[in-house]
């Protein structure tokens, strides 16, 4: 069974790691990444409001993952075609992620700001994990084999996909499934919904912000959320009179 450990309070630590933790430290301004680039192992990468980082930037490469990289988006903008594969953590707390597509042990933490689309792989080496706690997730999401969600605040604005292998983890209270309350949780031991068919789930996530999805294994034209056979769905009791506790991770597990 997984715990997880740990609670969430609102305002978690800072994202960014200490750069003297790195060989190569780019902030953008006054650096400029044009683009298709790719970024050098050992680095951290911030960009700052007014920032912009071209299009088409690549950590890692097929079989040669990315090792200790750390993209920190604190304003502006990431531009279309970021490709992470490999040790790589992306911090959004302000500012436009165009698009990214994330495999192989990628950590994503969106706190704020906006990521236009994703999609989540896990290929040889790890999983790839998603802590939200705030922000917006604007297009399409991919939930790919061996990937995770952990949903705790913000906004998933059109279609969510949670393919075969893939766990959307929604951490809340206040639980019900078409209607009816989801009684006897224990705080942080996720608890599996396999209702499907159009079975409704709704509640409150972790921050207090309202959710609701409707459990169907079949997209249609209306860019419904899609949660296919082999998928994983649970939920997460986090008590309503505790928030974001720092230094917290979603998903940690013992």
């Amino acid at each position: 069974m997984v715990v997880l450990i740990g609670l969430l309070l609102t305002g978690g630590a800072a994202a960014q790691s200490d750069p003297a933790g790195f060989a190569n430290v780019i902030d953008v301004p006054p650096a400029v990444i044009g683009f298709g680039e790719t970024l050098a192992d050992d680095t951290q990468l911030n960009v700052l409001p007014a920032g912009e980082v071209g299009a088409l930037l690549t950590v890692g490469q097929l079989y040669l993952p990315g090792r200790n990289v750390e993209i920190n988006l604190l304003g502006g903008t990431i531009l279309d075609g970021l490709q992470v594969l490999g040790q790589a953590v992306i911090n959004v707390d302000d500012g436009t992620l165009v698009d990214v597509q994330a495999d192989s042990g990628v950590e994503i933490h969106l706190r704020g700001g906006t990521i236009g689309a994703l999609s989540a792989i896990s290929g040889f080496e790890a999983p790839t994990v998603m802590t939200m706690t705030g922000g917006i997730l604007g297009a399409f999401f991919d939930i790919d084999a061996g990937a995770r969600l952990d949903y705790a605040g913000g906004d998933i604005d059109e279609r969510l996909e949670v393919f075969a292998g893939g766990t959307l983890n929604i951490i809340g209270n206040d639980f019900e499934l078409d209607g009816a309350p989801l009684d006897g949780l224990a705080v942080g031991v996720p608890v599996e919904i396999s209702q499907r068919g159009g079975a409704l789930l709704e509640g409150r996530l972790a921050n207090g912000e309202g959710f609701a999805f409707v459990l169907d294994e079949v997209p249609d034209d209306e860019l419904n959320d899609v949660f296919y056979p082999g998928a994983t769905v649970t939920v997460t009791l986090q008590p309503a009179e505790v928030l974001f506790r720092d230094g917290f991770e979603p998903g940690a597990s013992s």
